[in-house]
């Protein structure tokens, strides 16, 4: 029974630490989606401005015809159109990550909290172990002490 405690503990354990690397990974992917977001978004608006600017009126409307030569493909509807649909795709990507995000963080406040409540020797000793995958004797020789003792 307390064997199975222990691997259970340890199982959490070690999946609290790749928990939190995922979620590392996840807010890097979100930090460059959101760039990317709002570099489309800034582009769109500027060829808006520029098209304001030299008085034309910019149709973004598309006329669905069979095939791209026909006469009436415009290329600029057909890269504004290729923008917003990417556009599109990056908001549903951003919202996909936000909630990975969340629901890593549900999975990692309840041991972040139990690991709060150790005292610094005892957190350096789980995080030797867990997170950089330590053995028992390495973590005696980072911390000069006897293995027994650990």
């Amino acid at each position: 029974m307390q064997a199975e405690s222990f691997k259970r503990v340890e199982g959490k354990l070690y999946g609290y630490y790749d928990n939190l690397r995922n979620l590392e990974m996840l807010r890097a992917q979100l930090e460059a989606v959101e760039k990317d977001i709002s570099d489309i978004r800034s582009l769109s608006t500027d060829t808006y401005e520029l098209a304001a600017s030299f008085g034309m009126v910019a149709n973004y409307t598309t006329e669905r015809v069979q095939g791209s030569k026909s006469i009436y493909h415009s290329p600029v509807e057909a890269a504004y159109q290729n923008m917003c649909e990417n556009l599109e795709k990056l908001l549903a990507r951003r919202v996909s990550i936000k909630m990975r995000i969340i629901k890593l963080e549900e999975q990692v406040d309840g041991i972040k909290f139990t690991l709060g409540q150790l005292d610094p020797f005892e957190r350096k000793v789980v995080d030797y172990r867990y997170r950089q995958n330590m053995s028992t004797r390495q973590i005696s020789r980072v911390l000069d002490l006897h293995k027994n003792s650990i």
